[in-house]
């Protein structure tokens, strides 16, 4: 958002910050990739605790989460078409890299689901 002259709450500063603690962002440099990391680890700890990964946005505790899965199964969904996850990022490499992909899948993750 910063980047691209949006309202945001990271600022010039953060990002300087960010780099030099080491994050790695993600291909439109716009979120550290441990967000997703954290995200995954998140899923697994739902998972174990409750014995699947059906997370309902209804659950204001895993609403997030639950945000979160749909927004992987559609960068997956588009992953397998060749297209971008959203119309504005035509031209731009898909957030669900090989590396992301990886871990979802080693994670249980389930890509198929119901009418999304």
């Amino acid at each position: 958002e910063f980047m691209a002259g949006r309202k945001s709450q990271i600022n010039k500063e953060r990002i300087e910050a960010l780099d030099a603690l080491g994050f790695e962002w993600d291909p439109d440099g716009s979120v550290p990739k441990l967000m997703f990391h954290e995200r995954v680890e998140q899923l697994k700890k739902f998972r174990d605790k409750y014995g699947h990964m059906n997370v309902s946005e209804k659950d204001p505790e895993y609403a997030q989460l639950a945000h979160w899965i749909h927004q992987m199964r559609g960068q997956y969904r588009n992953r397998k078409a060749g297209k971008p996850y959203r119309s504005r990022n035509e031209g731009k490499p898909s957030p669900m890299t090989d590396e992301r992909l990886a871990a979802l899948v080693m994670a249980g993750f389930e890509f198929e689901r119901g009418n999304e």
